[in-house]
């Protein structure tokens, strides 16, 4: 326990908490893994050919592209609706339902295929493309909008 903090380890474990140190090489892996997943979503999205290898898998990678989304969703709002438009924190969670929704189609599909370990490998090739709809999305609506 370190006395100069009011929280000890100890305490975040009895609490249910796991805390788990981060080297910079484990740090700067997965940063990287957001536009090599990108790049790679962007391939499949557009139907070029793209190996499993393209992606980095895993649930820190799949987290990192969720945040990810959510900040390109909000931008691709703010694009549509325009510069006077306000946030609303009841449509961003409606954004975020979509997150648990993916993930349970990909357990879904994972369990039908039977094969489990596909499940974050689904997710985060599904969550690879986002950037890409979102653009396509907020141009035709952009071109397409009569106001």
């Amino acid at each position: 326990c370190d006395w100069s903090s009011d929280v000890c380890s100890s305490d975040l474990i009895r609490a249910g908490c796991v805390l788990i140190p981060v080297d910079r090489q484990t740090m700067s892996a997965l940063i990287a893994s957001l536009p090599a997943n990108v790049i790679a979503g962007f391939r499949l999205a557009l139907f070029l050919p793209v190996t499993r290898e393209r992606f980095r898998i895993g649930a820190a990678e799949y987290a990192l592209l969720a945040a990810f989304n959510v900040l390109v969703w909000i931008a691709g709002s703010r694009v549509r609706a325009g510069a006077d438009a306000l946030f609303v924190p009841e449509a961003a969670l409606a954004m975020l339902a979509y997150i648990p929704v993916v993930l349970v189609f990909c357990l879904a599909v994972a369990r039908l295929i039977r094969v489990p370990e596909a499940f974050a490998g689904l997710a985060v090739m599904i969550a690879s493309t986002d950037l890409l709809f979102e653009i396509a999305g907020t141009l035709m609506y952009l071109v397409l909008d009569d106001d």
